[in-house]
């Protein structure tokens, strides 16, 4: 079996916006939560986003084997990028509704499709999967839902995960 731990970056600036590839830091104080429980886990390599928010979380692992994977970023959210549901309610009523009736189905405007996502993430996937074990993936909820996805079957629409919260997955690697 293969031991894979889903790790979510910790809580960026711009929190309860829709970040997407934007690319603040942390929020001030936000690895005071996580570094004891990230800096315990075993394993032999990271892949991690090249985003600021998953490099910041990153650093508290005790890992020499850390590769940055471009294809880790979490999923564009184009003009939507920064802004509130709220904002985008306001600005985007009728996309707004249709987008909570089947959220993977329509890109926000200016955004990466769901099965454009898909793919880019599933070439990191497809590394990743190789080895070694024990492995982490520091990365964004969009990306960690779809390699569950990809290592369980679960569905990625079904995925949640807090900002710092570890999920460990054993899957059979074959």
């Amino acid at each position: 079996m293969a031991q894979l731990y889903l790790i979510r970056h910790a809580k960026p600036e711009g929190s309860g916006t829709f970040l997407g590839q934007a690319d603040p830091p942390l929020a001030e104080g936000a690895l005071d939560s996580v570094s004891g429980a990230l800096s315990a886990l075993p394993v032999e390599v990271a892949y991690i986003s090249p985003l600021r928010r998953a490099r910041e979380t990153a650093s508290c692992l005790q890992c020499a084997n850390a590769i940055v994977l471009p294809e880790l970023r979490e999923i564009g959210f184009g003009q939507w990028t920064g802004k509130t549901w709220q904002e985008i309610e306001a600005q985007w009523p009728d996309l707004a509704r249709l987008k909570l009736q089947n959220w993977h189905q329509l890109p926000s405007p200016g955004g990466e499709t769901w099965p454009d996502f898909l793919a880019r993430v599933r070439l990191a996937w497809d590394r990743i999967r190789q080895g070694p074990f024990p492995a982490a993936v520091i990365s964004h909820v969009g990306v960690n839902g779809a390699l569950s996805q990809f290592a369980t079957g679960f569905p990625a629409s079904q995925f949640t995960q807090e900002y710092g919260e570890i999920i460990e997955l054993a899957y059979d690697a074959d």
